[in-house]
């Protein structure tokens, strides 16, 4: 019996074939139940052969019982029994990806790394479109991980084929799919000042209003000089207000520096 499931029983040349009752062999699965299995002969009758069905796993026995089959002489035979740990179950595959584009893709642990082969991953943009990714592998090859492209947005699918990989028993790998709606492009902010002095901030939908931090924004007058001005939150915390204080004159300048707020992806 093979790891794979393949099943030969194989008499002596002396044996005669017309003894021999395939309904006598004793084949069971890892908990004594009997596995039905359709055993074919060879020309001469004495090597039967077989396969277990699939998506068995586990100890595998095979029992010739004693006296079922006799030589040529009349000599009843002798028994004879094999076991094997048998996997027919096909292995798997999981693929995740994070709103901020990490991809990881998880191989189950008797896959044969050596089958994986990460240019048969199919990843696509929201229009079917492909997108180049490098993907680097685990110390042990069964987990994959890449980021996509900066500025992607939209869903990115990613499909690991069915068959395009094994376990350490030849099984053919079962299909892995994962798809998420990925938000790679920076946020951004606009600042509108007026004549009058009136200053509005206003973030972009998506930016997580937990990391605006007013006292970040430099305000300056038109020598350069800070300007100490309470900004006001809307309710949502996208949007704040100000006025430059009286007497104010010149050139007012409003800058929200770079990185110093995220959208709700991290970016």
């Amino acid at each position: 019996i093979t790891p794979d499931g393949e099943i030969k029983v194989s008499f002596d040349p002396d044996v005669d074939p017309e003894s021999i009752t395939p309904e006598d062999f004793k084949i069971t699965d890892k908990d004594g139940n009997p596995i039905e299995i359709s055993l074919t002969p060879s020309e001469d009758g004495l090597t039967w052969t077989g396969k277990v069905p699939e998506n068995t796993e586990g100890k595998v026995t095979v029992t010739v019982p004693e006296g079922s089959y006799e030589d040529t002489s009349g000599n009843p035979g002798q028994p004879g029994t094999s076991e094997e740990n048998v996997n027919m179950l096909p292995p798997g595959v999981t693929v995740d990806i994070t709103p901020d584009g990490e991809i990881k893709v998880s191989f189950d642990p008797d896959v044969d790394p050596e089958t994986i082969t990460p240019e048969d991953f199919k990843i696509t943009d929201k229009d079917g479109n492909p997108i180049e990714i490098t993907l680097t592998p685990s110390e042990d090859g069964l987990i994959w991980t890449g980021k996509v492209p900066e500025n992607t947005e939209g869903k990115v699918t990613v499909t690991v084929p069915d068959g395009s990989y094994e376990d350490t028993s030849g099984n053919p790998g079962t299909p892995g799919t994962g798809e998420e709606n990925v938000n790679m492009l920076p946020p951004g902010v606009t600042v509108d000042i007026t004549p009058d002095g009136e200053i509005k901030v206003s973030f972009d939908p998506d930016v997580d209003p937990e990391t605006i931090t007013p006292e970040d924004f430099k305000i300056t007058d038109k020598d350069g000089n800070p300007i100490d001005i309470t900004l006001t939150p809307s309710e949502d915390g996208l949007t704040w207000t100000g006025k430059v204080p009286e007497n104010t004159g010149g050139k007012v300048t409003v800058t929200v520096p770079e990185g110093s707020y995220e959208n709700t992806s991290g970016n």
